[in-house]
């Protein structure tokens, strides 16, 4: 792409570090709940009680949980998910977090944006970007992208995930976490509409129906391993691509 040859600003780049930096606070104040003693009890009591006790649990989480700063994803009668950004590896990671009876832990989430693409989002968007939601709103759209449409007319390793007033540069990949492996998107760069040719927009990948979301593909490998308990290190989330 000839835009991505011009030089990022010093601007942009120094608006990405005070960014990168206060997220990696942020971080570990939410991990710091999700590890703790009080996070680990309710997360007990939510999968092993019914009724009452369950909900009193599931109250308790989200406050622990949400006060922190993690994102609520949702909740289905025997499980919780919330996520999160995290530096991991170079690269900015969403990190899904899972409490149920079954598969409680964490994992990459769905889609990884590079720090080129997050400077070149703050260079090329109008002033005053968010780039947390940025980064979410580009999730929401991964998780809903059309599998059909991104098989039949794009290519797995060049088509766009809408975020913001444009669209990151995307190509998919399998990732390993702890031997298992799972699909994962990857940002390599960032573009506002106005500035795509019709090549480019064309590239977009559409929303997808239920069963032919992305999502959906994600759920089908997430049933076939388990990720960590909470209660070990969270050194044990690993990435490995």
């Amino acid at each position: 792409m000839s835009g991505d040859r011009v030089p990022i600003s010093a601007e942009a780049r120094g608006r990405f570090r005070v960014w990168r930096a206060e997220l990696e606070r942020s971080s570990q104040c939410i991990e710091d709940i999700f590890f703790g003693e009080r996070f680990g009890a309710a997360a007990g009591d939510f999968t092993q009680r019914r009724g009452k006790g369950r909900e009193r649990a599931a109250a308790h989480l989200r406050r622990l949980a949400e006060s922190a700063g993690a994102r609520f994803v949702d909740r289905t009668e025997g499980r919780l998910r919330w996520a999160h950004l995290r530096v991991d590896d170079g690269r900015i990671v969403p990190v899904l977090m899972t409490v149920d009876r079954a598969n409680n832990g964490f994992h990459p989430w769905v889609l990884s944006p590079s720090d080129h693409s997050l400077q070149r989002a703050l260079q090329r968007a109008a002033p005053g970007l968010d780039l947390t939601k940025l980064i979410w709103a580009a999730v929401d759209s991964a998780r809903r992208i059309s599998i059909p449409f991104l098989l039949s007319r794009t290519a797995l390793d060049r088509f766009r995930v809408e975020a913001g007033e444009g669209a990151f540069a995307c190509n998919m990949t399998m990732i390993e976490v702890l031997g298992n492996e799972m699909p994962i998107i990857e940002a390599e760069t960032w573009l506002s509409r106005d500035q795509m040719s019709r090549i480019q927009e064309a590239e977009v990948v559409a929303e997808g129906h239920p069963g032919e979301r992305f999502d959906d593909v994600y759920a089908e490998f997430r049933e076939e391993w388990c990720v960590p308990p909470i209660r070990r290190s969270r050194r044990e989330l690993g990435r490995r691509i």
